[in-house]
């Protein structure tokens, strides 16, 4: 069951990236993103649901998430914000969404799945 959930979470990524790629013509940098972050995204999602999920593999999905999602505004930066500014041109609110939903919602879904992994303070003896 987990891992279904988890590749129906990596698939509708994977058809966000597809739609910020609008046929070449969109946003490149947050495509390609999409596309590395949804392994890393479906990885966490599977811990996250585990009986027992691992707190430093939760911790490091986390950070691969934040990774991306610099390397996602690193690379919009290098080929020039105009390309995104298009985009969210031509695709309005759907665009805004779209992107929003995809890396916010990462973050999110790797945070959640870190946060149930917490194993707690520890007490001193």
């Amino acid at each position: 069951m987990k891992y279904g959930i988890a590749s129906l979470v990596a698939v509708l990524l994977l058809l966000a990236g597809i739609a910020l790629a609008g046929a070449g013509h969109g946003w490149m940098a947050g495509a390609i993103g999409c596309f590395l972050l949804a392994p890393v995204l479906f990885l966490a999602v599977a811990n996250g649901l585990g009986g027992a999920p691992s707190f430093r593999r939760a911790v490091v999905l986390l950070v691969g998430v934040l990774a991306l999602g610099l390397g996602v505004a690193m690379a919009t930066a290098r080929e020039g914000s105009q390309y995104l500014d298009r985009f969210l041109q031509a695709t309005g609110n759907t665009g805004l969404a779209t992107a929003s939903a995809a890396y916010f919602g990462a973050l999110l879904i790797a945070t959640l799945a870190a946060a149930r992994a917490w194993p707690g303070p520890r007490r001193r003896r």
